[in-house]
């Protein structure tokens, strides 16, 4: 599938005269959206585009589709708020307002993590470890991750490497090469960042225990 432009083609096909044309559209996108589920998020996020203007023409409901379509959006307001904190992070000292500002949209961000990498009720475990690439710069910028947060990332980057490691011995015993040294050192980036995160935050729960 081009994921640029079968749903365009698709979208603009909803919008035809024939009623029929536009339900086999609609149907399609539908597919599509649940087939792009395989890919990475970043590479689905153009569909939303198309997706919120059909949404309202029988896209929307509760089955796959529906959740894809939810993971992406999560997906693309923790990357639409990590840019600004970005580029606050470039203006050098931040006014109090700004400094305001930057803590409310790392909390947004971080919440939204929690709830994309929670182990039982967030994204497919295929996810986690895109996902888990913006703890990193979260953690950079002083994001206040519970311990338990932390934890929770912790496991999850360990089954995302162990599921990895088995899939790239299946490759290796079918005859295919997994190419390791870029996931590996990405792991280790979230790993490090991970490991600074939960230091910090266990020092700040030790000088400000819950009641």
């Amino acid at each position: 599938h081009n994921q640029g432009f079968e749903p365009s083609a698709l979208f603009w096909l909803s919008r035809a005269n024939s009623e029929r044309v536009r339900e086999l559209a609609i149907q399609s996108l539908s597919r599509f959206v649940e087939s792009a589920g395989s890919g990475s998020l970043q590479a689905m996020e153009p569909l939303l585009q198309y997706v919120d203007a059909a949404e309202a023409e029988g896209l929307g409901g509760s089955g796959k589709g529906a959740r894809i379509v939810n993971l992406i959006r999560s997906y693309s307001r923790v990357r639409g708020l990590l840019e600004k904190i970005s580029a606050l992070g470039t203006l050098g000292t931040l006014s109090p307002q700004q400094e305001m500002e930057k803590g409310a949209m790392c909390e947004d961000a971080a919440q939204l993590l929690n709830s994309l990498l929670h182990p039982t009720l967030g994204s497919p475990r295929r996810f986690w470890r895109e996902l888990l690439a913006y703890t990193v710069p979260l953690i950079e910028s002083g994001t206040n991750f519970s311990s338990q947060d932390i934890f929770v990332f912790m496991q999850a980057l360990q089954d995302v490497e162990v599921s990895h490691k088995n899939l790239g011995l299946r490759s290796q015993g079918l005859g295919g090469q997994e190419s390791k040294e870029p996931e590996h050192l990405r792991s280790q980036a979230i790993r490090l960042a991970l490991a600074r995160g939960l230091s910090v935050a266990m020092q700040r729960e030790a000088l400000n225990p819950k009641p």
